[in-house]
């Protein structure tokens, strides 16, 4: 029993060295900004002819696949980094939450997936050439916490306008300035 648990820690081991080793790569980095350039374009609702089948099937029709992609570099990237280090840095939480609502567009629900190009932040670093793109990634990134705490108080606030006007404007507001016939009243 013992042996084989050696055996399974080492193996283990040699998984996370070149697991970490290939995450770390510029070459990830790359891939990974292509698929989110991809995952992008995929959001819009582009119009597009007919005579472009491939590439209107490239574009647009491959969510799911961008989606299961970024739920695989969630499982990984849980499987090398400590359960700790996720849970207590913004990029660690930000990726479980990207493999959360990747997971969950993969069944219809409510679609968040444009919150995933923030990824972009923590991939731009890494491309050579992009000339002070590290200062303005490790700046922004500096900020998050100022930038989370903007984030909770706009979101308690419109929740508490909302449910002020709700409970104060509900159901009063049902004039138009168009009757029926779709033409302006003037009085």
């Amino acid at each position: 029993m013992a042996i084989q648990l050696r055996f399974l820690r080492n193996l283990y081991k040699k998984y996370k060295e070149k697991t970490e080793k290939i995450v770390n790569s510029k070459i990830y980095a790359v891939v990974n900004i292509v698929i989110l350039i991809l995952s992008a374009i995929s959001l819009s609702n582009g119009r597009f002819e007919s005579s472009y089948a491939i590439i209107n099937y490239l574009f647009f029709e491959l969510d799911k696949m961008y989606s299961i992609f970024f739920i695989i570099d969630c499982i990984i990237n849980l499987s090398i980094t400590p359960i700790k280090k996720t849970l207590t840095t913004f990029w660690g939480l930000f990726n479980v939450a990207v493999g959360i609502i990747s997971y969950c567009s993969l069944y219809d629900l409510p679609n968040f997936t444009s919150i995933r190009m923030w990824l972009l932040i923590k991939y731009l670093p890494t491309i050579p050439g992009l000339k002070y793109i590290q200062t303005i990634c490790s700046a922004l990134g500096n900020s998050m916490p100022i930038i989370k705490d903007i984030g909770i108080f706009t979101g308690f606030f419109f929740t508490s306008i909302g449910l002020l006007s709700v409970a104060f404007l509900g159901g009063r507001l049902t004039y138009r300035c168009v009757d029926n016939t779709s033409e302006f009243n003037m009085k």
